[in-house]
């Protein structure tokens, strides 16, 4: 038990590739329109992205099905060359959110990935203009290291959930990060 009376979180990564040093990692959750999963699921799917593994928590949910022929558990890792994503069949277990979410950045910072891209999703009635496909929310790191010239989330609008968390303790570990939200 936690000093907060519930239950003690865990988070665990099991992987099977070596060295990720230098990797980028993409990941996206089942937020607005389910874009960010949609996304990296389309993604992992066109590149033929290899899976190397799998994150299991204290409440992993109880969901598998059965997909080319091998069992699709709810978290699991791919890559394909400097590439690794994380594919969240279903939404971390809302008592874990935040912790699987911060869990996530510290694995990407300890295994000294080059930058993360998270995608989320953005309301539609946001877009004032056609043209107006995409906004980023960015890290410091990234924004210095790229000179990044990215349509930025206007003043007053909110990144929620695992993306919000994620850029938050990537921003205070200093680590290059962007939130694209089409």
């Amino acid at each position: 038990m936690s000093a907060s009376g519930g239950v003690d979180v865990t988070v665990e990564f099991h992987v099977k590739a070596g060295d990720l040093k230098g990797c980028i990692l993409v990941t996206g959750f089942h937020g607005i329109g389910a874009t960010g999963y949609i996304a990296v699921k389309h993604l992992v799917s066109s590149l033929k992205a290899e899976l190397i593994g799998y994150i299991e928590t204290t409440r992993t949910p109880p969901f598998v099905s059965v997909e080319e022929g091998r069992l699709n558990l709810p978290f699991q890792l791919y890559r394909h060359g400097k590439l690794v994503f994380v594919l969240t069949e279903v939404p971390p277990h809302p008592r874990e959110r935040i912790e699987f979410s911060r869990a996530l950045a510290n694995w990407a910072i300890k295994n000294s990935f080059d930058s993360a891209y998270l995608i989320g999703g953005l309301d539609s009635r946001l877009r004032e203009r056609e043209e107006d496909r995409m906004r980023c929310a960015a890290t410091t790191a990234f924004m210095k290291r790229w000179k990044a010239d990215v349509m930025l989330l206007e003043k007053g609008l909110f990144v929620i959930g695992p993306l919000a968390t994620m850029l938050t303790h990537f921003e205070i570990m200093g680590f290059p990060a962007i939130a694209l939200l089409p």
